[in-house]
């Protein structure tokens, strides 16, 4: 167990949940894949989450990208972002309306 926690010491996982929150809101708003490049996690996050070490995601496209491992995450992190952003009611109903 202690191997496994020192290959993760390194990560600020509250960042990592904000950061993923944002990026899943964007891909998610953008119509974007779900798809996640070294650029938008950061060089020590993707490196680990490529080779396994992070289990929350799993390598795609020959380790050239990552996911979460399961794609209904992006959308409750999505939605959290989305939840935190809206300041009411009102605002949450005009900026869904007329969306699916």
């Amino acid at each position: 167990i202690k191997k496994a926690t020192d290959a993760i010491a390194d990560v600020d996982f509250p960042m990592l949940y904000n950061d993923l929150r944002e990026l899943s809101y964007k891909k998610h708003e953008g119509g974007e894949a779900r798809i996640i490049s070294r650029d938008e996690i950061g060089e020590s996050v993707f490196s680990k989450a490529s080779r396994g070490r992070l289990k929350l995601f799993e390598p795609v496209q020959g380790g050239e990208f990552v996911q979460l491992y399961h794609l209904r995450i992006s959308e409750f992190l999505a939605a959290v972002h989305w939840a935190d952003s809206v300041t009411s009611v009102a605002a949450a109903s005009i900026q869904t309306e007329g969306k699916p």
